[in-house]
């Protein structure tokens, strides 16, 4: 009878310890509008990459951007890949990326052959700039690369003026939707990648999409993405090329995704409205800022803390906060402290992309979190500071 009871007591213990629920990072929103379109999809047998919903989802999201056109792909990867590829970067080439973004960004430059140049970026806004890029530009540079981290637009009218014979390909992965100078996200270089992956403000599960207004190259993207098919002949090819297309079923749920994009855009930026006031006492804490003429779509809640200059003072309270159900990120490592990219050039210096890196933290950042919980995530945010000595 006694082992029984403290067999019950240890249990009880452990579920009292045990977090009410679990405040996620990121989430997708899939409702009857997703499961309807998807079934739709099944229910006709067009499964693959042809199919209606590829062509209807295409328009909406160019429409949704402002763009001449847009082309679906497998991924956002697949989509920076194929986007390079499409306007000829090759051996001999370089690319400049910044150094703090996901590594798919310098990934997709290699797999072209070409050579990724890491850049530093801005202290504040954390994304690259004319002054940033002049310090690793050579004569061998032929795109750049800005990323939107985070949905937060980089300065892109002072980096075409300060270089206009240099193409711009914008990596907007993070940011569908974001406005820039009176325009969207994507838009304003020569082109735009997106990811809809599960946990971006769109999804398809995994896909892709690449916005241009300009009509040969998204002719040649759509040719290379389909095995480098010739567009009046089937089964004739004379150019070797990808399969990165996007099934039919990805795209029904994109389009239905369309629906709910303005609205999770609008919730996202609430978000960082609540957060920036619940955390507003801490008096080293630095959000991500934004450039002038811009609307970012906070994609992630990111900040950073002073007061944190290693990794390990992050972590403690990252592990803190686990314990209370509440999930956190690390900010993207600087791809030069990686050694996937450790022989890539880089800049002289990468202070604040390392700065930036040892003390950034993302935040839950789901489209159901409400105001109350954004308090109780940054009551506890703050208690794990006091508990870890941070």
């Amino acid at each position: 009878m006694t082992e029984s009871k403290n067999a019950n007591s240890a249990q009880s213990a452990t579920t009292v310890l045990q977090p009410s629920r679990t405040y996620r990072v990121a989430e997708a929103i899939i409702g009857e509008a997703e499961k309807r379109l998807v079934n739709e999809a099944l229910d006709t047998g067009w499964v693959s990459s042809a199919g209606p919903f590829v062509e209807k989802f295409e328009k909406s999201f160019a429409e949704h951007c402002g763009s001449s056109y847009a082309a679906s792909v497998s991924n956002g990867t697949t989509a920076l890949h194929l986007a390079l590829a499409a306007l000829g970067v090759g051996p001999g080439d370089e690319v400049i990326v910044p150094a703090i973004t996901f590594v798919a960004t310098a990934s997709a430059v290699a797999h072209c052959g070409a050579v990724p140049v890491i850049a530093d970026v801005d202290p504040d806004h954390w994304c690259l700039t004319p002054e940033t890029i002049e310090n690793v530009l050579t004569p061998l540079t032929r795109i750049i690369i800005p990323v939107h981290l985070f949905g937060t637009p980089a300065p892109l009218k002072e980096i075409q003026s300060a270089f206009p014979r240099i193409q711009i390909l914008e990596d907007a992965a993070e940011a569908h939707g974001a406005r820039l100078h009176g325009g969207t996200a994507g838009t304003i270089g020569i082109a735009g990648v997106f990811s809809f992956y599960g946990n971006k403000l769109l999804t398809t599960g995994e896909g892709g999409m690449i916005v241009t207004s300009d009509p040969e190259l998204h002719d040649q993207i759509k040719r290379l993405r389909n095995h480098g098919t010739s567009p009046t002949k089937r089964y004739w090819h004379d150019q070797i090329g990808f399969n990165y297309r996007m099934t039919n079923i990805q795209a029904a749920l994109g389009l239905a995704q369309m629906s709910r994009l303005d609205a999770v855009i609008e919730h996202r930026r609430n978000l960082a409205s609540w957060y920036k006031q619940h955390l507003s006492d801490l008096d080293d804490i630095r959000f991500q800022d934004s450039v002038p003429d811009s609307e970012p779509v906070y994609w992630m809640i990111a900040l950073c803390l002073d007061r944190w200059k290693t990794y390990e003072q992050r972590d403690e309270v990252m592990a803190e906060l686990a314990l209370h159900g509440i999930e956190t990120r690390p900010m993207f490592y600087p791809l030069n402290e990686m050694p996937a990219c450790a022989n890539f050039p880089r800049s002289k210096s990468l202070d604040n992309a390392a700065r930036i890196a040892r003390s950034g933290i993302v935040l839950p950042s789901g489209p159901t979190l409400t105001e109350e919980d954004v308090a109780y995530i940054c009551d506890r945010f703050k208690q794990a500071l006091t508990t870890t000595g941070n």
